[in-house]
């Protein structure tokens, strides 16, 4: 805590700077981009869905779009998140797919899914936390995101 003290740097989103400066000394090629003020929660959501945008086609009938960009590594205040995805859905709202450590993973995530238990309600019930929606994260002014570059 000095080290923030010190150079007055916002401790709860140094975390981004960290895993930043551990991949490029690995000689990985990564990019930190930071997200603030009154409409930082609405830039972030821009920034994911141009990130993960595809010119590929859908998957018939379920409207996934499979990309190869790795995921986002994303820091908001005290808490980080990855981001796998973006929804949007009908109503033009966006949703960001995410893998939370805050959450365990529903216990119909952990069974087998020989028996087909994952369809409908059971399913949407269980994806609820992987999904983050735009008024959930407004709250916030700050994020950072990294993102690895494209394949060395």
């Amino acid at each position: 805590m000095l080290y923030h003290r010190m150079f007055k740097v916002n401790p709860t989103l140094t975390l981004v700077n960290q895993a930043e400066a551990v991949l490029l000394h690995l000689g990985v090629s990564c990019t930190g981009t930071a997200f603030e003020g009154r409409n930082a929660c609405g830039e972030l959501f821009d920034f994911v869905e141009a990130y993960f945008a595809d010119p590929g086609a859908p998957y018939p009938k379920t409207g996934v779009h499979k990309t190869s960009h790795p995921p986002i590594f994303l820091q908001r205040p005290n808490h980080s998140i990855t981001i796998v995805g973006i929804e949007r859905l009908r109503s033009g709202k966006r949703r960001l797919l995410t893998f939370d450590p805050a959450y365990r993973p529903p216990s119909v995530m952990l069974k087998s899914h020989a028996d087909g238990d994952s369809k409908g309600w059971a399913a949407q019930r269980a994806l609820w936390r992987y999904r983050k929606v735009e008024n959930s994260l407004k709250r916030f002014t700050m994020f950072e995101t990294l993102t690895v570059d494209k394949a060395m």
